[in-house]
C-alpha cells in the first residue's frame, strides 16, 4: 500500500558521504554530536523518512538542523508547515495543490515538533503524509512522543490510531535518549539566541527602553487570545524580547498553553528572552507539570537559560 520508493535527490550524496559531511559540520561549528546522535545520523544518511523522537533536550532538533543544512533540505516547525498549508489552500481551494505549491522542488522536508493534540490536526496531518508520500518527497520529523502516543487524549486517540499507522509504515522510527538533558549541560553566557537568554530574580527592567529589545508583560502576551503565529510575527519583528512574568506564581491553563508556544516560537527562530519575575523558574515550571500534557518541553526550554539572583534551576 505504502511506497518505499527512492526520493528525488537522494542520490546526489552517499550515505557515507553524508554522514562525513554532517560530522564536519558539526566540528566546524563546534558541535560535539552524542553517541546517540551519532547512531540516528546513520538512520538519517540513509535516505529514508525518518521520526526522531525522545525526551526534550536529546539534541533531537540540533541533529536535524545540522542534517537539513548540510543536504539543503526544507526546514519548519510542523505548525508553522500547518499554518502556510491552510493559507495555500484557501488560496488554491484543494490540499493537493497547496502541498505541491509548498514543496516544489523539495527533496527532503524536516518538521520540527511533531505533536498532535486536536482531532482536526489529525486529520489534515493524514492528509497531508499522505499527499507527500505520494509526491516521493522524504521527511525528516523530530518529536517529544513516540507515534503510539501522539493524540493522548483518550476521547480522540482511537480516531487517530489509522494514522499512527501511517506514520509506522512509512517512518523508520529512532528514540534517541542518553538520559542526559543537553540544553541544561550546556548554559553558557557566551550562546546565542534563545541559548542567551536569562532568568531574572527580583529584578525589573531599567526604564530606559533599547529600541533592539521588545518589552512585555507575560499579561499581554499570555493571557489574551494569541496563536503561534502571533508569537512567530513578534520574533521576526525584533529578535531580542524582555518579559516580565506576573507578580505571583499563577496563571490559567490556557495562558501556559500559550507560554509552551511562545518558548517554541522563540527556540525555534532564536529570540533571546530575559525573564523577570520576582521567583526562580522551578515554581513556574510546577505549574507547566500540572497543567500541560507536553510540559517537558517547555520546562527544558526554560532549562536553557541561566537563572540570576538564585541557584535554583527549573527540574
Amino acid at each position: 500500500m505504502w511506497r518505499r520508493h527512492r526520493r528525488a535527490g537522494d542520490g546526489r550524496r552517499s550515505a557515507s558521504g553524508t554522514t562525513a559531511a554532517v560530522r564536519k559540520w558539526a566540528a566546524v561549528h563546534g558541535v560535539s554530536l552524542t553517541p546517540e546522535q551519532n547512531a540516528a545520523l546513520d538512520v538519517l544518511a540513509a535516505g529514508r523518512n525518518v521520526y526522531l523522537y525522545g525526551p526534550p533536550g536529546r539534541g533531537k532538533t540540533l541533529l536535524v538542523d545540522i542534517f537539513a543544512a548540510v543536504i539543503g533540505a526544507r526546514r519548519r516547525h510542523l505548525q508553522e508547515f500547518f499554518e502556510e498549508l491552510h493559507e495555500g489552500m484557501a488560496q488554491t481551494g484543494r490540499l493537493p495543490l497547496a502541498v505541491a505549491r509548498l514543496v516544489d522542488g523539495v527533496a527532503v522536508l524536516c518538521l520540527d515538533e511533531f505533536t498532535v493534540h486536536d482531532p482536526a490536526d489529525g486529520v489534515f496531518l493524514d492528509r497531508v503524509l499522505r499527499e507527500l508520500d505520494r509526491r516521493g518527497v522524504r521527511v525528516v520529523a523530530t518529536s517529544n512522543r513516540a507515534p503510539a502516543e501522539l493524540m493522548p487524549n483518550p476521547l480522540f486517540h482511537p480516531g487517530f490510531e489509522p494514522t499512527i499507522d501511517v506514520i509506522e509504515q512509512l517512518f523508520s522510527v529512532i528514540r534517541l535518549d542518553d538520559g542526559r538533558d543537553l540544553r541544561e549541560a550546556s548554559v553558557s553566557p557566551s550562546r546565542s539566541g534563545f541559548g542567551a537568554g536569562r532568568w531574572i530574580v527580583g529584578g525589573r527592567p531599567r526604564d530606559d527602553v533599547d529600541e533592539a529589545i521588545a518589552s512585555f508583560r507575560f499579561d499581554d502576551l499570555c493571557d489574551r487570545p494569541a496563536h503561534a503565529s502571533d508569537y512567530r510575527r513578534l520574533a521576526r519583528d525584533c529578535p531580542r524580547w524582555r518579559i516580565v512574568m506576573p507578580g505571583m506564581c499563577v496563571a490559567h491553563p490556557d495562558a501556559l498553553t500559550r507560554w509552551a508556544a511562545l518558548l517554541d516560537v522563540a527556540h525555534d527562530l532564536g529570540v533571546e528572552v530575559t525573564v523577570y519575575a520576582d521567583y526562580p523558574p522551578q515554581p513556574f515550571a510546577d505549574l507547566l507539570w500540572a497543567n500541560l500534557p507536553d510540559a517537558a518541553r517547555a520546562v527544558s526550554r526554560m532549562g536553557a537559560w541561566p537563572v540570576i539572583g538564585c541557584a535554583t534551576r527549573a527540574k
